[in-house]
């Protein structure tokens, strides 16, 4: 987010009540950089996002590359650290030629060959395998975005519903609670 275009759409994304987190300036592989370097790709961005008006401090790893240092690290800026459940390969369909929607083996072999061409099918096998969760989708592909309308009506006539990631119902730890007990307290405890 350097131009005004850019800072356009974040001020938008805002205002429509969407969550902008930090995902690093540069989507380097930050498991590889030094701290400062680390802190660097973090302030940069960050400061676009406070500039923006959000307040959340959600972070997530660009391809979910983090060692120990670099996590601490974030957690210590005041972070809290996200990932995804089912990532949808959608970076992997649009990177055939013309980003005609199909994913070959050779870039990602954790897509099904019975799924590689059609990024809708496999994102809908994911979120049944895996019954819901955050789902990763790269806003810059445009098969993406022509599939996402389908992908969401699917889902919801199947009872899916969606969340963000401040929906401490859904995700208490992730927002800093301890989800409540559920269960029989007293199942093991000869004294109950």
């Amino acid at each position: 987010v350097n131009g005004s275009a850019e800072k356009a759409v974040l001020a938008r994304t805002l205002q429509e009540g969407h969550i902008v987190g930090n995902h690093s300036h540069e989507h380097k592989n930050l498991r590889t950089l030094s701290i400062a370097q680390l802190d660097s790709q973090l302030e940069r961005t960050q400061a676009l996002i406070v500039e923006a008006g959000e307040t959340r401090r959600f972070m997530r790893f660009p391809f979910g590359s983090a060692g120990c240092a670099a996590a601490q690290r974030v957690r210590d800026s005041g972070y809290t650290i996200t990932g995804w459940h089912v990532d949808t390969a959608d970076w992997c369909f649009a990177s055939s030629t013309g980003g005609v929607g199909h994913c070959a083996k050779s870039t990602f072999k954790h897509v099904p060959d019975s799924y590689r061409g059609d990024m809708a099918a496999f994102t809908l096998s994911q979120v049944r395998k895996y019954n819901g969760g955050i789902v990763l989708y790269h806003d810059i592909h445009q098969n993406t975005a022509n599939s996402l309308e389908g992908i969401i009506t699917s889902l919801e006539a199947e009872g899916y519903t969606f969340t963000s990631l401040d929906d401490t119902d859904t995700f208490p730890r992730l927002n800093g609670l301890t989800p409540p007990f559920v269960g029989d307290a007293c199942a093991h405890d000869s004294q109950c």
